[in-house]
């Protein structure tokens, strides 16, 4: 039996969401075979299972913050590394059944954060509709094809796929509305000339803990580009700290730097150094 060489990248399905443009803008250059998945856990499941090489997962967005999910699992249940980021501009679009009207429509499916990211064209053009909430932009337009007082919010490629009118273009509330998507594998990137590494720790809930380990990045001068904070799950009050820093795990300053934090540290995770995009 022949054995394919095809590298194979899974991404948060069904086809035409967000997660599939930003799986083929990665895949530019790599000719691989694009598999739609229904969960992010589902993804880093057939990593792990070596069904799929990588995965294409959303992890930040600039008006909405962390996709809290993939921190969470990154933390908590996945041994995967960041190998790579996407960084696409998100434009969201109502699209309606070609005989429909706008004032015709009586409810709005869409992904939680897709509505929630267009409110403000919603309050002011669909004040009475009825919003429905459903798990990705793509099952909304499909509902929507059987629904023809029904309009969806999704993407320009959603309107062909499921032949549906482009009405209203760019109506999220904020034009500059950036998601953030990693690529997950069972290994890192190699260093290059421009890269960002992401680690998650903890440190015990004591005074000045926490301005122990950030002073380690400070003497050095090395750069935090992002620090967040989510609760552990384990106690009240205690947090894990999410840390995106200029620079390779490899790079002499940052490796010294992540080897003395982590004796400070209750816990500690390097999630991956990668290709910084921005």
């Amino acid at each position: 039996m022949e054995v394919s060489n095809v590298k194979t990248i899974g991404f948060l399905g069904p086809w035409g969401t967000f997660c599939e443009e930003a799986a083929c803008e990665y895949n530019k250059k790599l000719e691989a075979k694009l598999v739609p998945l229904p969960t992010i856990e589902r993804i880093m499941k057939e990593i792990k299972l070596k069904k799929i090489d990588e995965g294409v997962v959303p992890i930040e967005n600039s008006i909405e913050g962390s996709v809290n999910l993939t921190l969470d699992l990154l933390v908590h249940e996945c041994k995967l590394r960041i190998k790579g980021e996407i960084i696409l501009k998100i434009e969201h679009n109502l699209l309606l059944n070609f005989d429909t009207p706008i004032e015709k429509i009586k409810r709005v499916y869409s992904h939680p954060q897709a509505i929630f990211q267009c409110r403000d064209f919603l309050n002011r053009n669909l004040p009475e509709a009825e919003i429905k909430y459903v798990a990705s932009t793509a099952e909304g337009a499909e509902r929507v094809q059987k629904d023809p007082m029904a309009a969806a919010i999704g993407s320009k490629r959603l309107a062909g796929i499921y032949n549906l009118n482009l009405a209203v273009r760019g109506i999220q509330s904020q034009k500059d509305n950036y998601t953030r998507f990693v690529v997950l594998a069972e290994k890192d990137h190699h260093k290059t000339v421009n890269d960002k590494t992401s680690i998650v720790f903890s440190v015990p809930n004591t005074p000045g803990s926490l301005y122990e380990v950030l002073k380690e990045f400070a003497v050095r001068e090395l750069n935090l580009t992002k620090i967040e904070s989510r609760p552990s799950k384990k106690t009240l009050g205690e947090y894990f700290f999410f840390l995106d820093i200029d620079g390779h795990r490899c790079d002499t300053k940052l490796r010294a730097a992540l080897e003395n934090i982590k004796k400070k540290c209750s816990f500690y995770k390097t999630l991956g150094s990668y290709p910084k995009q921005l």
